[in-house]
């Protein structure tokens, strides 16, 4: 994925290339089965920053902040096919 420096760029181009699906529907179980991973990937992080394991909590701090964003897009009825559209699509309609 290029680099963009503009969040209405990189959304326009996500849209364009196909990489932001709208659903049909929200999938409410799919979400709440999620939520319950995140938490666990949230109590990892934080057990691997109080061993000061910096890179493994900021990967699994990242990986939560991915599927929370994921779910609360469920809602909107979208996703995405890679992160960076996922964030510009986020940032372009929940400013």
């Amino acid at each position: 994925m290029v680099e963009y420096k503009d969040n209405n760029i990189a959304y326009n181009e996500c849209v364009a290339n196909g990489f932001i699906i709208h659903n049909e529907e929200i999938q409410m179980e799919k979400i709440k089965t999620n939520l319950k991973v995140l938490e666990e990937d949230i109590e990892t992080a934080k057990l691997a920053l109080s061993k000061k394991n910096y890179n493994s909590a900021y990967k699994l701090y990242y990986d939560a902040l991915h599927g929370l964003v994921e779910a609360f897009l469920c809602f909107d009825k979208v996703k995405s096919k890679n992160h960076q559209c996922l964030f510009a699509y986020l940032c372009h309609e929940h400013p």
